[in-house]
């Protein structure tokens, strides 16, 4: 700490406190919180406990159904996570604790989490990294991964509007039959230039199904939340998601088609959003085919061969939601895809079953007609000519694209459409579930950092940086402790007052002596445009329950040269010594925190507000400061 006469605080408190020289503490010094309402300029809240944590447990249940996903074989549960938010929409998110752990075993894991935060979320991962979570609340004593099964009554389409749940029905009848009016089949064989439809009488090949339909109860807020993140992240509104769809693996290595697993499930598909001002006007189709049947086909031969299909009407979608409803996320109905067998033409009143043989291609498309009567294909293959037609072709989607993005997430998949030209593809999304395989994204995720931020004397400048330690847990019993920096010239000690914290490593010498220095007239990765020094760093054995909001705060410094003692601030103190749940960039030397963190006074002066003030640095911040 660098020294200056008490006289100067006025002035200090007056110029701000950016500086080049530190404070003595003199014979007539104010007490440490008159110092910091002078240098700092604000009164700090009488109820300000510095206690950025909000700690607890949680027990969770590694009892994810199993399930083959695409291209990463069954769900291999490999271990247990608590996570800070939901990876599949939120940015940012980080392990706060881990686990190893095995399918149906249950284990409790320890947290700390920002105190301002209510949710957080279990995690289990699969040992090829895929994750499953679900959303806990801070207090809950266990989360298990069982679905509470959607309460749904079965229903015919005569009354399927009725919003009325139940027991839901697994295996109901189903029945084939021929469309009973003609939805605006077109008669030509040319639409424009050279572009040609096989196919001119296409309504043969489109079929009704008399299926029963079960009547769902509404998303959950959390559930909303989920789906309303994961459609900003894959398909955004009013933005061009073409090329996120080109480069999908799923697209890529399936042309967009579903793959009916052994298991023999039913499989179903629940409308969930609109972003189309159109939705009355559109209806969605299924196919399925044999992968034999196409094999050795080349790519006019197999567009032929999927052209000739029956295409069953799954959903009318005006029916599903009132007309003019505009990106709505809403689960209403729950359809149920039937098998009709192989042929090509299925005789009106085929009974159907639910059981689709496994490996077989399942493909979706969606009618609409408007401006014009088109079908629109998730198939890259069956749009080359709607891709050239008239308003479509302003898409200017080109050859072998398809009008579908096909994306998994959290175990669910999801299908949507793009019913135009805006490639957003959001007009009609919805989830299918059931007997296919998963599309599983792989998560890397980095574990969370909690910084603590010393000065050397309760009267500090309040730079934040005499001492800082940044800290990460491993896994259940093990946290990595780090010495990121020191702004101080006085000999200083990392102490711990709890015998269950051990810092062999970085209690063993005095500070500087830690870096590898000399002398205590040093700084340490506190002012850059000096070279950053190598973190020390320290791996420690903790128990199964430690915390940072509790043994954690153990730890304290001792300045041997002022014969003072810095501990954690408490309640209704100066800050001279806080934890921060995040990888904190700190002040660089002489800049007071507030100067840098322009909200610090905000929370300072009312502990409800502005809560997540250390997120956002100015300028000022050491940019070297992100853990390793």
């Amino acid at each position: 700490m660098k020294k200056i006469t008490f006289f100067a605080l006025a002035a200090l408190a007056v110029a701000g406190c950016s500086r080049e020289t530190d404070l003595y503490e003199g014979p007539q010094q104010p007490s440490a919180e008159e110092h910091a309402k002078q240098l700092l300029g604000t009164s700090f809240d009488v109820n300000q406990s510095y206690d950025m944590l909000k700690s607890g447990s949680v027990e969770i249940a590694a009892d994810v159904e199993s399930y083959v996903g695409f291209k990463s074989g069954k769900f291999e549960v490999a271990k247990i996570q608590i996570l800070s938010g939901n990876p599949f929409y939120e940015s940012d998110v980080v392990v706060l604790n881990e686990a190893s752990a095995s399918q149906g075993e249950t284990k409790t894991l320890y947290f700390d989490a920002p105190a301002d935060q209510e949710v957080l979320y279990a995690a289990v991962v699969s040992k090829d990294n895929r994750y499953r979570v679900k959303a806990f609340n801070i207090g809950d004593s266990k989360v298990s991964f069982i679905a509470n099964p959607t309460k749904a009554r079965a229903t015919t389409r005569a009354n399927f509007n009725e919003a009325s749940t139940g027991t839901e029905v697994e295996t109901p009848t189903c029945k084939f039959r021929r469309m009973s009016n003609n939805y605006g089949a077109r008669t030509d064989t040319k639409w424009a230039g050279n572009v040609y439809w096989k196919d001119s009488y296409w309504n043969d090949r489109l079929y009704d199904m008399t299926a029963t339909v079960e009547a769902l109860e509404d998303f959950t807020t959390e559930e909303r939340a989920e789906v309303n993140g994961i459609i900003d992240v894959f398909t955004p509104e009013t933005v061009d998601n073409r090329n996120s769809i080109k480069q999908s693996e799923f697209y890529i290595e399936t042309s967009n088609y579903f793959t009916a697993t052994q298991e023999a499930k039913p499989i179903k598909v629940t409308f969930i959003h609109s972003g189309a001002s159109v939705i009355d006007k559109e209806h969605l189709y299924y196919y399925y085919y044999n992968p034999a049947d196409v094999a050795g086909m080349d790519d006019e031969q197999r567009t032929e061969y999927l052209e000739q299909l029956p295409k069953y009407c799954l959903i009318n979608c005006k029916d599903t939601h009132a007309s003019g409803h505009w990106q709505f996320t809403k689960r209403a109905f729950r359809y149920t895809l039937a098998y009709f067998g192989d042929e090509k033409a299925p005789a009106d009143g085929t009974q159907g079953t639910y059981a689709f043989p496994a490996g077989y291609k399942i493909g979706f498309m969606l009618w609409t007609e408007y401006p014009n009567a088109v079908e629109l294909y998730s198939d890259p293959l069956l749009n080359n000519e709607i891709n050239f037609y008239g308003a479509w072709a302003e898409a200017q989607m080109g050859k072998n694209m398809s009008r579908a993005a096909i994306y998994g997430a959290n175990g669910k998949n999801y299908v949507g459409f793009e019913d135009w030209k805006d490639n957003d593809f959001n007009d009609v999304v919805f989830q299918v579930e059931g007997g296919i395989e998963i599309i599983d994204e792989e998560q890397f995720l980095d574990k969370g950092v909690y910084t603590y931020a010393f000065e050397d004397t309760e009267n500090g400048d309040y730079d934040m940086n005499d001492v800082v330690i940044k800290a990460q847990r491993q896994n259940a019993t093990q946290v990595k402790f780090s010495l990121e920096a020191t702004g101080a010239y006085d000999e200083l000690y990392i102490k711990t007052s709890d015998s269950k914290l051990q810092l062999a490593t970085l209690g063993s010498k005095e500070v500087h002596q830690l870096f590898g220095l000399g002398s205590t007239k040093q700084f340490v990765n506190t002012v850059e445009a000096e070279q950053h020094v190598q973190a020390v760093q320290e791996l420690v054995t903790v128990p199964a329950n430690f915390s940072f909001g509790g043994l954690g705060k153990a730890i304290y410094i001792e300045n041997k040269t002022k014969g003072k003692t810095v501990r954690l601030a408490e309640k209704g103190q100066d800050p001279h010594g806080i934890l921060i749940p995040y990888d904190w960039q700190y002040p660089q030397e002489y800049i007071c925190v507030n100067a840098v963190f322009s909200r610090f006074n905000n929370w300072g002066a009312n502990r409800i507000d502005a809560t997540d003030w250390f997120k956002y640095p100015g300028s000022k911040a050491y940019t070297k400061s992100k853990f390793e």
